[in-house]
């Protein structure tokens, strides 16, 4: 789930203050956004994330690098994308806050949303 949020995943207090950005900004036409949590990657980054993930991950995200070795955890070798909020936080003055961090701190505090299903490898 750490891993998600930093390259796609978004928390649902990110989605809400994104909407409610959309509603208070009023953008005329229709407008579509990609909204999703931060993330410290590139298009430079998408090759190599798919290929060799780890390698990128300890380049661009190495406290997440470090949390994973300390709990014993392996490092991805692959992702196949990354989304990007660029647009929308351009447009519509949003901002993602709770990032990769936030899901290891649920995973701390036991909070079911990030709780991993027992059994499930």
């Amino acid at each position: 789930m750490a891993v998600y949020r930093l390259t796609r995943g978004i928390d649902v207090r990110d989605v809400a203050s994104a909407h409610a950005c959309t509603v208070e900004k009023r953008l005329p036409g229709f407008r579509r956004f990609i909204i999703s949590g931060p993330t410290p990657f590139n298009k430079c980054c998408c090759e190599n994330l798919y290929q060799n993930a780890d390698v990128v991950l300890r380049e661009y995200a190495q406290n997440l690098v470090e949390t994973f070795e300390s709990r014993g955890w392996d490092l991805p070798k692959s992702l196949d994308r990354v989304y990007d909020s660029t647009l929308a936080q351009k447009e519509l003055g949003w901002l993602p806050i709770h990032g990769y961090e936030s899901v290891l701190n649920l995973l701390d505090d036991e909070i079911s949303e990030v709780l991993p299903v027992r059994g499930y490898q």
